[in-house]
């Protein structure tokens, strides 16, 4: 592995086949050994949320275990991989600055994909993507539609 941290289980890259086509699993690094002092630093930022930088997934504690949650990761691990690193970090710094203001009531929130119409899974945005995968194997039917729609 060329970053430090845990790989997948069988059991997750099992889960995540249809996520990592094209995705060499060994190329990602998740970040969930609790003595690991980059990843406290980290998940500090993000208040404690589950975050994507590059190839590199942070897990909170007590989340490794949850596949939904590595899917929605992937999803950013796919997304940096398809739009190099200036878009996707340019993208996900708007999306949380989007979030923040959804916060306070400001906008709406960048993750809900339910509020807006339907549409190609390309069409929306950033966190939406990464959402409708999550919710997708979580088991929603709509939200598997809608991925199945076209990466």
């Amino acid at each position: 592995m060329s970053q430090s941290g845990s790989t997948f289980s069988p059991a997750e890259l099992e889960s995540l086949a249809w996520l990592l086509d094209g995705i060499d699993p060994l190329d990602v690094a998740l970040r969930c050994e609790e003595d690991d002092a980059t990843r406290g630093l980290v998940l500090w930022c993000s208040r404690g949320r589950p975050i994507a930088l590059g190839h590199r997934i942070f897990v909170p504690k007590g989340r490794r275990g949850d596949v939904a949650l590595l899917a929605h990761e992937m999803m950013h691990v796919r997304q940096y991989r398809e739009w190099g690193p200036l878009v996707y970090y340019a993208r996900g710094a708007w999306e949380q600055a989007k979030y923040l203001a959804s916060r306070m009531g400001l906008a709406a929130n960048p993750y809900d994909w339910t509020g807006t119409p339907r549409k190609r899974f390309t069409e929306y945005g950033m966190e939406q993507q990464a959402q409708l995968v999550e919710d997708h194997v979580r088991g929603d039917q709509t939200a598997a539609e809608i991925v199945r729609s076209g990466k």
